[in-house]
């Protein structure tokens, strides 16, 4: 029996709330409600609720990143394909971790 009224004086607010999915799979998300209602940012993509805060709460109470939901087709499609750029500060990660820099080998000589 979860108490909404009661939570909202026992339980601290927190400063960042994170709601990463792909847009259009997330049903709801109270809990970021919750954490906007105590004063929370969040940091998430434009799917489920954070849609409707963003609406009622305005642009300054969430950063969003990543695609909308009538893009998720495209990209995948892309994906599958190959044919998807990365971001090349993404992609510099990559390379980075594929070259075993963070695997324990030693690094080359400069």
């Amino acid at each position: 029996n979860y108490c909404v009224s009661a939570a909202q004086v026992m339980i601290p607010a927190s400063d960042i709330s994170e709601h990463i999915s792909t847009a259009g799979t997330e049903a709801s998300g109270t809990s970021n409600m919750k954490f906007v209602m105590n004063g929370g940012l969040i940091v998430g993509t434009m799917d489920g609720a954070n849609i409707e805060i963003r609406e009622e709460c305005g642009n300054d109470t969430m950063f969003i990143f990543g695609c909308q939901e009538h893009e998720v087709t495209g990209i995948a499609a892309k994906a599958q394909e190959g044919h998807y750029p990365i971001d090349p500060r993404l992609q510099a990660v990559f390379d980075t971790i594929r070259s075993g820099k963070f695997a324990g080998q030693a690094e080359p000589d400069a």
